[in-house]
């Protein structure tokens, strides 16, 4: 019995022993004297800022290596690199020239160094490089603002309205770092608008105001009260599991979004690919968008990537997509999958939904606002990636435009 007791105090001592924090063996010397300088300084000016490189000095003491900079009169900022690094990058001027800049050995102690006085040469920042480049086009149901990013600069772009003479109010703000690309603002009347559009980067520097009369282009919902499904030959528009009443094709017209299990299209597992189904819409339209909304879970391996759009004027059009009957309207390709995915990620695909405009594409696609009864869906990829077979899972399909006749 004390041999029991004895193996279990012992034990209890190791286990206290190994919770016991050991205390830290940094040594800081106060007394140390500052590092000496960086030496050998180089610079690589880029857009609105400039890359400082350096050979650090042998002093065990160093830290890390600051560098004080003047982006604008009285915008005093700091950039700072390891002792592990040769070089900073120094970021947010307004303005391509030439500056002075102030390089520091910071010591263990942050004792500095004398500092190294150093002229950097910036180039135009993404601001001024984008400005020239900005359009304002009329749109459906709003306008289009397109750009050239080729700096890939991480940029706001503000639009306003001119809602009283000279009274700027913002209407939506965007947030890149393509090279290039385009948003759209919907929802306007189709009534002659100045708007503008001002770019801002993270340090608050902002581009002029570029301004623009623009008259939208009527757009409206298009209505699903009307739609049903017109099963053609190779079509693969039969529900998962052969439910009717939760993977049904209808699902994508009831208007009911942000479901996982019921209310959407599921087809069934392991389907050729393209996947095609068809939709008499009831009524003839000119479409000029189509909204995609993803299951509630999001970005899943069956939602749709990659796809096409095809639409008939035809009564009885045949199944031949190659034949006459269709022309092709779009081919779009969804964003790739965010990582990680955010909440807001889930709510755009889900809630809200991928919205993709029909564009003319020379030699391609002539006319994509043509009349039109049907639309063919064609998937050419999901999620999942390239493939030969898979699964096709969405809530819902909405449709812009303009009703022709009833």
């Amino acid at each position: 019995m004390k041999r029991i007791i004895y193996v279990i105090m012992l034990a209890a001592v190791f286990t206290w022993n190994g919770c016991t924090e050991e205390g830290r063996l940094d040594h800081i010397d106060d007394s140390a004297p500052a590092p000496a300088g960086v030496e050998n300084v180089t610079s690589i000016p880029i857009a609105g800022g400039a890359i400082l490189r350096y050979n650090l000095p042998r002093d065990k003491n160093i830290l890390y290596v600051k560098v004080e900079f003047e982006t604008a009169p009285g915008e005093i900022r700091e950039a700072k690199a390891s002792l592990f690094k040769d070089s900073v990058t120094l970021m947010g001027y307004a303005a391509a020239g030439i500056y002075p800049v102030k390089i520091y050995s910071v010591g263990r102690n942050e004792k500095l160094s004398e500092p190294v006085p150093y002229d950097i040469e910036v180039l135009s920042p993404p601001v001024e490089l984008v400005y020239p480049t900005l359009e304002l086009t009329p749109n459906f149901g709003g306008i289009k603002l397109s750009y050239e990013n080729t700096a890939r600069g991480d940029l706001a772009m503000v639009v306003m309205i001119d809602t009283l003479d000279g009274v700027w109010q913002p209407l939506q703000t965007f947030y890149t770092n393509s090279a290039s690309g385009s948003f759209s603002v919907r929802g306007l009347d189709t009534v002659e608008m100045k708007f503008g559009v001002y770019l801002r980067d993270r340090w608050n520097n902002k581009s002029m105001l570029y301004e623009k009369k623009i008259l939208p282009i009527f757009e409206q919902y298009i209505k699903k009260d009307t739609w049903q499904k017109y099963t053609l030959p190779g079509d693969t528009d039969i529900p998962a599991e052969n439910d009717e009443s939760r993977y049904s094709l209808k699902g994508l017209w009831d208007e009911i979004t942000n479901v996982l299990y019921f209310n959407i299209y599921a087809s069934p597992h392991d389907q050729p690919i393209p996947m095609v189904f068809t939709i008499k819409l009831g009524k003839r339209v000119t479409i000029s968008r189509i909204v995609v909304h993803f299951q509630a879970n999001g970005y899943t391996e069956s939602a749709p990537k990659k796809f096409e759009l095809y639409g008939s004027d035809v009564a009885s059009p045949s199944a031949d997509l190659f034949g006459g009957d269709w022309n092709l309207l779009g081919r779009f390709q969804a964003k790739d999958k965010p990582d990680p995915v955010q909440p807001s990620d889930i709510e755009e695909v889900v809630t809200k939904g991928l919205s993709f405009d029909l564009e003319v594409v020379p030699g391609e696609i002539e006319d994509p606002w043509q009349g039109v009864q049907y639309i063919r869906f064609r998937t050419m990829e999901t999620y999942k990636g390239p493939a030969y077979r898979g699964q096709l899972i969405f809530s819902e399909l909405d449709l812009y435009g303009k009703i022709l006749d009833m």
